[in-house]
């Protein structure tokens, strides 16, 4: 770790060892680290932060956490880790307190992502009493789906639950609760014992970009998997690896978009094409041209359509709730601003665009290479008034 802070400046180690009465040897305990590159790229990505956690298997019985957050083409971006022996209420603090100081700093309403842990529920339930300016707290869906799941066995419900999480309209959710209530009492219960904020796209507040589930797993299995049966340090040298190589490929690939003139990202953009390729089916009436207030018909389709939403430019909102909760147009606006002087694609957040996804991965890490080679100042031991390094 101190080869990789003197190669890698502005990279940030915290150490919590524990040392007993009588005893020289020091106990390890937690580790939490981040790099530069990583902490200068949040700023560019969505303000969502994704954690998760899963153990090592070898030659320590530990755990390896991570949280990232998505950039721009909608994958995912690691952002910190820690090595921990177990998920505990102390630990996760730790962990969020040194993510908070190292990483968020003074960026305001970020929003984490997590499985209902105690730890991380009791740290921003005194976030929220300290007031603190981001103390948004969602579930990730597929954990409460599969401990609905478990609980009430039953397909139907299962799906109904999960079309409810998904939907972006209360009307639809109310009336899918009040059928799984008919239903069932006890699920409906269950369910409703979770505020719908935590696991609902139409109650969220547009806080969650419509991330109901992250894969994180999909950057663990890569590590792990480089390091499988390896000493610890193998598995930090692989994190760092793979983040150098995802920095390289990822900046020539933004450096290819900027060079044929492409704004946005393709995967944002394909859902965008998709609303606008359906907004020509739909009609619409203006009622305010000073403030851009429109009511929009959809078309009649087999068995759906026929529906009415009101679409207020002034305050970014659709009836339809799409345009808040992904912070993009849905086909409603494209169809009103087709027929009128305001461009489309003004309307789509900074967040999605090529510009930013150049800005995430603008940073580089420099290579450690072999400990001989490393010269002594590297081992300088950093002192630390809160935990003691080693």
């Amino acid at each position: 770790m101190a080869a990789l802070q003197h190669f890698n400046p502005g990279t940030v180690v915290e150490w919590k060892v524990e040392q007993s009465p009588g005893i020289p040897e020091h106990i390890f305990k937690y580790m939490f680290w981040t790099f530069k590159p990583a902490i200068d790229g949040f700023l560019h990505c969505r303000s969502v932060l994704s954690i998760d956690g899963t153990y090592v298997y070898g030659n320590y019985n530990i755990k390896l956490l991570i949280v990232v957050v998505v950039y721009a083409n909608g994958s995912i971006f690691p952002l910190a880790f820690a090595i921990c022996a177990n998920e505990s209420q102390e630990t996760l603090t730790l962990f969020l307190n040194h993510l908070k100081e190292h990483v968020i700093k003074q960026r305001s309403r970020i929003c984490l992502i997590s499985d209902r842990h105690g730890g991380i529920l009791s740290y921003v339930q005194n976030l929220r009493a300290c007031q603190e300016p981001y103390a948004y707290h969602r579930y990730y869906v597929r954990h409460l789906k599969a401990s609905f799941h478990k609980a009430y066995p039953n397909k139907d419900l299962h799906d109904l639950m999960w079309m409810d999480a998904t939907d972006h309209q209360e009307c639809k959710l109310r009336k899918r609760m009040e059928y799984i209530r008919q239903e069932d009492e006890r699920a409906y219960r269950w369910l409703m014992r979770h505020d719908l904020d935590k696991w609902t796209l139409h109650a969220d507040g547009g806080r969650r970009w419509g991330i109901l589930t992250t894969n994180v797993l999909e950057f663990f299995n890569g590590l792990l998997k480089s390091a499988c049966g390896l000493h610890v340090t193998a598995m930090v040298q692989m994190s760092f690896k793979q983040m150098a190589k995802r920095f390289v490929e990822r900046a020539k690939c933004a450096s290819s978009f900027v060079e044929i003139g492409v704004e946005f990202m393709p995967i944002p953009m394909k859902k965008f094409e998709k609303y606008r390729r359906r907004a020509h089916w739909h009609s619409y009436l203006q009622y305010c041209n000073e403030r851009n207030i429109f009511e929009v018909r959809t078309t009649i389709h087999q068995n759906w359509g026929n529906n009415t939403h009101a679409v207020n430019e002034a305050r970014r909102l659709c009836y339809c709730g799409k345009w808040f909760v992904y912070h993009m147009l849905c086909s409603h606006a494209i169809k009103c601003f087709q027929h009128t002087c305001l461009e489309a694609t003004n309307y789509v957040d900074k967040e999605y665009s090529v510009a930013a996804y150049l800005n995430t991965y603008s940073g580089q890490l420099q290579p450690v290479g072999d400990e001989h080679h490393w010269p002594p100042e590297s081992f300088k031991m950093v002192c630390n008034k809160d935990y003691v390094r080693q």
